[in-house]
Parts: C-alpha cells; sequence; structure tokens
C-alpha cells in the first residue's frame, strides 16, 4: 500500500528518473492506484503524475514533453499511491508540492491530525489543490523553509507537528542534488550505490542497482547527495554513523514464466513453499523442530501458560488453523485476534502470553500497532512473516521466517501455505518445550514431509478444476463450509473467491448454517464443501444434507476414493489422504485454483483486483 522510489546521482552521467521508474515498477506488489515522478533539475523542479499503471506515468512524461528533463534529472523521487485521502485522480497523486512549486513531498502512511493542520494552514491564506494529506506536509514544510534557510531544519520542524505514522521524502528546487527522508514508525531503507544514493521502503526494488543498505530507524531524517549519505537524530540533532549491510542473496526477479499471472504461478510456488518453509528444520527423534529464530527465547517460551495469534486477512485465517493444530498436538491453550479490533480495546491477558504477529510482509500496519501493544502488557513479543527484513521483525523479540519467497499477486496464496506449515512445526516445536508425549507428532512429522508431493497431486487436477469453475462461474452467491481446522480454510476460500472475483462469497462453519445461513440457500446458491476424511466426516455430511434437502447444490472437497460423496455433491474435488493439521493446506490449495479459474472465466484483473493493496500499511 503505496511505495516510496527515489535516487539521486551526479549530474554528468544522470539517470535518476529511469532508476526510480524501475524501482516503482518493482513496488507495484503493494497495490496502488496512481504514481508521480517529481524531477529536480538546475532549471528547477517538475512534477509529473499519472493515475493507473507505470506504464501511463512513462507514456504521459513521453506524450507531455518531459523526457529530456527526466533524462536531465540528477534527483528523482517517485511514488505509487493507493488512496486514503481524497478519491483516485491525478491531482491527489504524489508528489505533491508548496504553492511555489519549489518543494516536493512523497508520504507513506498517513498524518492523523491533518484535518487540524489543514484548517490552520487555510487561515493563514494557503490554498489547497488536493485532498490528500501529503500536500499539507509540504506547505509546512515551505512555511519552516522560509523561516530557515535550512532544509534539514525544516523537515525537523515539520515532522514535529505530526501525529500519526510516516515515512517522508521531500526534494528542494534550491538543492537540485539532495534528497530528505525521515521515518516515524513507517519503513525506508537507504540504497549505497557508486556516484548514486537510493531510497526506497524496503530493499526489494533496490536489488537491480545496489546490494547495500542502511536502514534508516523512527525519529532519523536521512541526507542523500550523489556522493554520500548521512543520518540525524531528530531529538539531538547528532549525526549518527551507521555501517551499510549487504545483502548477498540473489535477486528473485518478478517474472511470471509460462503462467499468465502471478496468482497462477504463486499457487504453483506452493510444494517448493513447503520445502523452503520446512527446510532443515523438521527430524525425526527427539529433538524433532529445530527453530533458529527462537532458540535464545525457549525458556521464556517455555514459561508462557497461553499462546496468541494476532493478525488480519488471510494471515488471521492461517493463525485459526493455528490455533487449532497447537492445541491438539502440543495442548496448550491458544487465543487468535483480529488485529484491527485488538489494538483499539483494553488488553487483559490471561496469563504469561507469548504473542505471535503474524504477517506476510512484516509491516501490516494492525498487526504491527497490535504487537507493539501487547508487548507494552508484558506478552513475549514474536514474529511469523515471510519477509526477513520487516518492522515485525525489528520490533519482535523472535520469530519464525516462513521463507515462501516474493508473492506478487494482491490475493495471498503461497504464503498462507508457508503460514500453516509453520504452524505445525510451532505445534511440534511447543510440544517438545512442554514435554507434551503426543501420539501425534511423529506421524505429523512424516506428513509434513509428505507434503510437497502431495500438493503438486492437488495441482495435477488443475485442468478439472478449471472445469468446474467454468459451470459455475455465473453464480453471483457462493458459501463455503468446514468444521475444525477445515473451517478456517473455508474463510480462506471464500476470501479468495471474493478477492479476485468480486462475487458474494461467505465462509461459514458447518454447524452454524442452520443458525441463519440455510435460510439463504436455493438452487442459485452453491454450497463449497471442505469434507475430507476425519472426526467430522459424518457431521459436515449431514450439514450438506440439510442444503441438498432445499435444492442448493455442492461443490465438496473430499479426500480421493470418496465415492460416497457423490450422492449428494454435483461435483468434487479430491485431495489426497492427510491428517487433519494438514489439510486445510491442500483445501487451500485446491480453492485458491478454482478462485483463479472463475476470475479468469470472468475476465477480472487477478492480480491486482480493484480496492486492494498488497501491504496494508496504513490503520
Amino acid at each position: 500500500m503505496c511505495g516510496i522510489a527515489a535516487c539521486t546521482g551526479h549530474p554528468e552521467a544522470p539517470h535518476a528518473t529511469e532508476r526510480v521508474l524501475q524501482s516503482l515498477e518493482a513496488l507495484s506488489y503493494r497495490g496502488y492506484d496512481s504514481a508521480g515522478v517529481g524531477l529536480t533539475t538546475p532549471n528547477g523542479l517538475t512534477i509529473v503524475r499519472a493515475v493507473g499503471e507505470i506504464a501511463n506515468l512513462r507514456e504521459t512524461i513521453a506524450l507531455g514533453g518531459y523526457e529530456q528533463i527526466a533524462a536531465d534529472s540528477s534527483a528523482t523521487i517517485g511514488h505509487t499511491r493507493w488512496a486514503t485521502n481524497g478519491i483516485v485522480d491525478e491531482a491527489n497523486a504524489h508528489p505533491h508540492t508548496d504553492a511555489s512549486g519549489k518543494i516536493a513531498v512523497v508520504l507513506n502512511g498517513v498524518v492523523e491530525n491533518n484535518d487540524y493542520l489543514r484548517a490552520s494552514l487555510a487561515e493563514r491564506g494557503i490554498l489547497f489543490n488536493s485532498q490528500n494529506d501529503t500536500e499539507t506536509i509540504a506547505h509546512l514544510l515551505s512555511l519552516y523553509f522560509a523561516e530557515s534557510g535550512d532544509p534539514e531544519e525544516a523537515l525537523i520542524s515539520t515532522a514535529g507537528d505530526l501525529d500519526g505514522a510516516y515515512a517522508i521524502v521531500a526534494a528542494f528546487a534550491a538543492h537540485p542534488g539532495k534528497l530528505l527522508a525521515l521515518r516515524y514508525q513507517s519503513p525506508l531503507v537507504v540504497g549505497v550505490g557508486k556516484n548514486e544514493h537510493y531510497i526506497a521502503s524496503d530493499d526489494d526494488p533496490l536489488l537491480p542497482h545496489t546490494r547495500r543498505f542502511v536502514d534508516i530507524e523512527d525519529d532519523e531524517l536521512a541526507i542523500l547527495t550523489p556522493d554520500g549519505h548521512s543520518i540525524r537524530s531528530l531529538h539531538t540533532g547528532n549525526h549518527r554513523p551507521r555501517r551499510a549491510r549487504v545483502v548477498s542473496e540473489d535477486i528473485e526477479t518478478a517474472d511470471k514464466g509460462e503462467y499468465a499471472h502471478f496468482m497462477l504461478k504463486e499457487i504453483f510456488e506452493t510444494p517448493d513453499t513447503v520445502r523452503r518453509t520446512l527446510g532443515s528444520r523438521l527430524r525425526h527423534g527427539k529433538d524433532k523442530v529445530r527453530l533458529g529464530g527462537l532458540e535464545r527465547i525457549e525458556e521464556r517460551l517455555r514459561a508462557c501458560d497461553h499462546i496468541m495469534f494476532v493478525a488480519s486477512g488471510t494471515s488471521y485465517h492461517a493463525g485459526l488453523v493455528g490455533k487449532s493444530v497447537i492445541e491438539e498436538v502440543a495442548g496448550r491453550p491458544v487465543s487468535v485476534e483480529l488485529a484491527s479490533e485488538l489494538k483499539d480495546r483494553r488488553i487483559i491477558l490471561p496469563g504469561e502470553t507469548a504473542a505471535f504477529a503474524i504477517s506476510q510482509s512484516g509491516g501490516t500496519a494492525d498487526t504491527r500497532d497490535s504487537l507493539k501493544r501487547l508487548m507494552e502488557e508484558g506478552a513475549l513479543g514474536l514474529g511469523i512473516v515471510n519477509k526477513p527484513r520487516s518492522q515485525i521483525v525489528e520490533m519482535s523479540e523472535g520469530g519464525m521466517l516462513c521463507h515462501a519467497g516474493p508473492e506478487v499477486a494482491v490475493a495471498s496464496t503461497k504464503a498462507f501455505v508457508a503460514q500453516v506449515t509453520a504452524m505445525n512445526l510451532l505445534a511440534l516445536k511447543l510440544a517438545e518445550l512442554h514435554q507434551v508425549e503426543s501420539p501425534l507428532c511423529e506421524p505429523l512429522i512424516e506428513e509434513l514431509e509428505a507434503l510437497p508431493s502431495k500438493l503438486e497431486a492437488v495441482l495435477s487436477q488443475a485442468a478439472s478444476i478449471k472445469a468446474m469453475a467454468k459451470k459455475y462461474a455465473g453464480h453471483t452467491d457462493f458459501a463455503f463450509i468446514g468444521k475444525g481446522p477445515n473451517y478456517p480454510a473455508a474463510l480462506e476460500g471464500a476470501l479468495k473467491l471474493k478477492e479476485i472475483t468480486y462475487l458474494n462469497a461467505t465462509g461459514y462453519a458447518a454447524g452454524e448454517l442452520k443458525h441463519g445461513p440455510l435460510a439463504v440457500v436455493d438452487e442459485d446458491f452453491l454450497t463449497i464443501a471442505i469434507n475430507p476424511q476425519g472426526r467430522n466426516y459424518d457431521k459436515i455430511s449431514a450439514n450438506i444434507q440439510e442444503i441438498t434437502a432445499r435444492h442448493g447444490p455442492i461443490l465438496a472437497v473430499a479426500t480421493e476414493g470418496d465415492e460416497a460423496i457423490k450422492a449428494h455433491a454435483q461435483d468434487v474435488i479430491y485431495i489426497p489422504d492427510a491428517m487433519e493439521q494438514v489439510q486445510p493446506i491442500l483445501s487451500a490449495v485446491a480453492l485458491q485454483l478454482f478462485a483463479y479459474y472463475v476470475a479468469l472465466e470472468k475476465g477480472m484483473n487477478i492480480d491486482r483486483p480493484r480496492n486492494l493493496a498488497k501491504c496494508v500499511t496504513v490503520v
């Protein structure tokens, strides 16, 4: 959700604008609805913005006569916007400028006291050209710069007026080679190049240009020129020398390869995702699981008598699976909280609590804020995240990395699979720490080792799932039902269909049908019943018969070889026989394929569904 990229280089060999455009394209996974750049040259500051894709911005640069200015720009700031303050239009896109057009600003985050600041500026006669809170920052910056003549002091003073969480990058026409960046609870990194320096929301978009990075911490100001960078504390004004870290891993490019969409590619990457998540963590014998991110706090984790998962969206569904698995395998009490609810209410911990924040990006604002509050209340703060350099990793005391790799499509697929796989590893580890002799442990290890091949068996049915999706794509209402660990799989299946098709899809605990939802069942209302073999099989079969008695069609997800279910289901997606603890992974991948092919049939923008972003960085 919103992305920042900026570059400053030597005037004799300028290519800052192209570097920034490439970085913005790499940041598109965050979701955006408009984009823009601020170009600084010795002749002044030029702003170019466009609604829609980065390709539209490139076209605007070309058709608007800005190509030479872009080529001459030695310092460029850029931004991809996801609408919060103001509608989606060119006026609200970033960068924003002051009234003189000589200061440009881009912002990630939100200025919570924007209304107050805007009213105060309006009383001073300042006119606004947009509805966006970033323009407020530009006008404040202009006032302070007029007073001091020092861009650094002006930005520090401006930050003192702001409430909220934000990352700001500013460019000044009076200082064409200089960029300033400031962070408070929204990530920013400095990239160190040869005769070039960069700023971005994270490492990934800069990896084609540099492998050396310096992290900007909260309440710090970074000053960049082509020849170097420095970092100052906002509170003391002192400079803070910091050694660059070197990223040595290979760049994973956003290449769809043979696949039509990133979502399909990422679904087909789920077997390898499980292999990476398991890595060398799993073994037979006494010490069944080695989780390096938890080793130094194992004694503190053992002392906790309560586990809490806090998450949003798909990660919340993964947490619900984790609750079922951990309570069954390790015998430890687990609660699961929606981050958006927890962060705004009174928190009462039931005892010594280990709080795990689950987030694909590691930067989900609600989840981050909830973890912070839980740690303030005395919880052991931990993370289960996919990105190793992220806010939740920075603030937590330990945790687990999912190793799902980059996930470009907005609708999460392989990250969910990795998170649930990690939950199973955590369950085994907690059983070990608390000396729980569960008969499930050894079979679960074997099941996890076999999981990649079982996922490949699900993926081999893509053609038949596509045919079912085509058959049911004309429906407008869908219910997904499941029980036990397959109830969150139903929630996740419904969310995937809703996200990328915009159809009405809702997940229910199967036993809750009779408590209201059964009223909407008729011959046009499709129910997708997750009913693999297990202790809940007969109960869900009874729920299925309740639906068919009311002429509701059924698409079932069932275990290979289950012929009996065909008596009540019009169509069946089969998954391999598996323990209940991993069934949600197999079911979820089958339903991801179903959602994908329904969206394909309806001609939807699958990788970038409307109104959604990959990384939700505002609250």
